[in-house]
């Protein structure tokens, strides 16, 4: 839903890599909160959109 605000807790990632095996140096950088926003030319233009967002509260790397 396009206005709700999500929170996720806890995410854990464990041996992420590249297609050619390589780690990914910062794996933490793989995940970001975004926040939205509504379309100012809907509606022109679709979609409407909304104002939610999400937060990310703990990224663990496991090695």
């Amino acid at each position: 839903m396009s206005d709700a605000t999500c929170v996720v807790e806890n995410i854990e990632f464990k041996n992420i890599r590249f297609e050619d095996g390589t780690p990914v140096p910062n794996p933490e950088k793989l995940v970001r909160p975004v926040k939205l926003s509504r379309n100012p030319n809907y509606p022109k233009e679709s979609p409407r959109g909304g104002d939610g967002g999400g937060e990310v509260r703990r990224v663990d790397v496991l090695q």
